[in-house]
């Protein structure tokens, strides 16, 4: 019994990781528009921006994985500069690696966001809000100047 036991779950979890493997994350705006990212190609979830928050979603599955900005001003090409206050909401905040620091940076740098003030603060996030396809999300929020 045990064992039949143990040998289900074994093949229940081996099939969920086969399922839950993330495809090549699409990095073209023009897919992000409208306030929407994609999950692993399949899973959409809406973002409402209020106000000048900007939202910044880094996906992984233990790895650095570049996912997608989301941002109310994005498309427009404006330059935007934002002060180096770090807002994050939740609990559990755990801080970013350096290679997702990197490609943090270059995203913001691709879309004309000044990222100054990056170099002199810690970065941290807020991991497992979303938890879909085994895609790991940090949320990072930041408060815009006018």
């Amino acid at each position: 019994m045990q064992k039949s036991v143990f040998l289900g779950l074994l093949c229940f979890f081996f099939l969920l990781g086969c399922a839950t493997t993330p495809s090549e994350i699409n990095t073209n705006p023009d897919f992000y528009k409208n306030g929407s990212f994609t999950i692993a190609g399949t899973v959409e979830q809406s973002i409402t921006l209020p106000g000048t928050t900007l939202s910044v979603f880094i996906l992984g599955d233990g790895k650095s994985s570049l996912a997608a900005i989301s941002m109310n001003r994005r498309l427009k090409g404006e330059s935007v500069r934002f002060p180096a206050q770090l807002i994050s909401l939740g609990s559990g905040p755990s801080a970013l690696g350096p290679e997702e620091k990197a490609l943090l940076l270059a995203l913001l740098k691709k879309h004309k966001i000044v990222a100054e003030p990056f170099l002199n603060i810690t970065l941290s996030g807020i991991e497992g809000a979303l938890n879909t396809l085994g895609a790991v999300v940090k949320r990072l929020y930041f408060v815009l100047e006018e």
